[in-house]
């Protein structure tokens, strides 16, 4: 019987096929046309020839001869590759009508090509995935892969344990975020660690600390200001004194309280009366009049 060998890989590529029967481990041998304990690597391969224009990518190749009845194995290598690596394998029966058929997730059996589910899908025993031999979990392969391609995995293939992990680290907890109808989230009121409170639909947060230049004049509520305004206004100057200057209204405030005057000298003391804070010069005018009151 011939045997015929049909694949699809990576165009450019010099492949060849080595099969070998399952009864003994043998392997075919091109040289000697029979199989053989042990032939040379040299001896074994099958060239695979690739087609042209649409049938780039495409490579078949064939024995003429090798009898029936043999269950073999027929691998794929790569002759560009380290150890002329295997990148394909297919498992079939030699029969008088059988086609070998490896593609890089193939498994041929008793005359039985892959079934398909009413999808497409591949239903099988996976033997190899890109030259990786790879578990199965009820009839669907395991992959591990240290990269992937752009835009590859899509909403429909993120699995429904796979968006819960990501809402987890999003949410930092199993619920799903909740939002209005303009997309705004809804914040539910509590007093609790990590809870915001609510007051007529506007949060109250106490925060640790604020960047520089947030508030802006705008942002500044009139009572705040004003509330500003009183502290500034019964702050006692003791709290002051030290770094102040004489034109500040904390100087101000020192001269009119904490002052005395000898000759042209108006000397102004902290409000210990006794630390000096500053002086000025006085100049006298004879006969003024002097101030005797205000109202």
């Amino acid at each position: 019987m011939a045997v015929y060998i049909n694949t699809t890989y990576t165009t450019g590529a010099t492949l060849f096929a080595t099969i070998k029967r399952l009864s003994d481990g043998y392997r075919w041998s091109v040289a000697a046309t029979a199989f053989q304990a042990a032939p040379t690597l040299a001896d074994s391969k099958i060239t695979l020839t690739e087609g042209s224009s649409e049938y780039a990518g495409s490579y078949s190749g064939s024995v003429a001869s090798m009898g029936n009845g043999a269950e073999i194995v027929t691998c794929i290598h790569d002759d560009g590759l380290a150890g002329d690596t295997v990148v394909g394998l297919g498992q079939s029966y030699a029969t008088a009508s059988n086609e070998v058929v490896p593609a890089d997730v193939s498994y041929w059996r008793n005359q039985q090509p892959l079934a398909t589910t009413g999808t497409g899908y591949i239903q099988g025993d996976v033997i190899r995935w890109n030259n990786t031999a790879v578990a199965t979990d009820g009839g669907l392969p395991s992959v591990n892969t240290t990269s992937m391609t752009a835009d590859s995995l899509t909403a429909s293939a993120l699995a429904a344990s796979a968006r819960d992990e990501i809402q987890l680290y999003i949410t930092g907890g199993a619920y799903a975020l909740q939002t209005d109808a303009s997309g705004y989230i809804k914040v539910s009121s509590g007093t609790g660690t990590g809870q915001i409170s609510l007051t007529s639909g506007v949060a109250s947060v106490a925060v640790a600390s604020i960047g520089s230049d947030v508030i802006t004049s705008t942002a500044l509520a009139a009572s705040a200001a004003n509330e500003i305004a009183d502290a500034v206004l019964t702050r006692n100057v003791s709290n002051t004194e030290g770094a102040a200057g004489i034109h500040s209204l904390t100087g101000l405030v020192l001269m009119s309280t904490e002052s005395s005057i000898s000759g042209t000298t108006l000397t102004i003391t902290q409000t210990d009366g006794a630390t000096p804070f500053a002086t000025r010069t006085l100049t006298l005018t004879p006969g003024a009049d002097p101030v005797t009151g205000v109202t």
